[in-house]
């Protein structure tokens, strides 16, 4: 058996020490602070991070929210029932083992009559799929009343699960879910205006859609 003298021991628990100190630095932490129009704090306020990886996370009792992030440029979306949603015109850049805070407080505005969409993504054996691109179309419904355009576009966070918000009022709006070696999956639902809907689950098949 080969003994290693104190000296040695000592320098290889620095490595590794110093090894783990370099990982834990590696990303970086942004932090904001939701509001409404009286500057009260909006609690469960949901936060989107489209960057290098598309992270979320949802502001506390206080409106405070904290993301951990690898380096590189975010772009945030802000979004929570009762109000409009609202997105940062520029990106934040965040840096490795630094705390990125946003420079004023986010303000939302409230709404009454506008609905939000929601629903989650799945493969074909009921796992949840994150990052699925989600696009949300209006339609024409039955009646074929003319209908003014609208398009939003998201994707799902970690869990697959995704929200937008529509206009006022009513209206018929087609979900297309797309990823990566997976078919496209779409569904349909009718909103009334000024509620939360709950879309039926887009389940995607295994193929070579885009």
């Amino acid at each position: 058996m080969i003994r290693k003298s104190p000296i040695v021991l000592a320098v290889l628990l620095v490595a590794v020490f110093a090894g783990g100190a370099a990982a834990q630095g590696a990303n970086g932490t942004l932090v904001g602070k939701v509001v409404d129009a009286d500057g009260r704090a909006i609690a469960g306020a949901r936060v989107l991070a489209a960057g290098s990886e598309d992270l979320s996370a949802t502001t506390d009792d206080k409106g405070n929210f904290r993301i951990e992030a690898s380096p590189g440029e975010y772009r945030l979306q802000f979004e929570a029932d009762g109000y409009s949603s609202a997105s940062l015109r520029e990106a934040v850049v965040v840096t490795s083992g630094r705390e990125t805070r946003l420079k004023h407080k986010v303000e939302l505005a409230a709404t009454d009559d506008q609905s939000v969409v929601r629903g989650s993504a799945f493969n074909m054996d009921g796992l949840s799929l994150s990052g699925v691109r989600v696009v949300v179309e209006r339609i024409p419904d039955d009646t074929g009343t003319p209908i003014s355009k609208f398009r939003a576009e998201t994707r799902t966070d970690s869990m697959g699960i995704f929200a937008v918000r529509v206009p006022r009022g009513e209206g018929r709006y087609r979900l297309t879910a797309t990823l990566d070696r997976h078919k496209p999956a779409t569904v349909v639902v009718d909103v009334a205006g000024g509620e939360i809907v709950n879309a039926p689950a887009l389940k995607l098949e295994p193929g070579s859609g885009s």
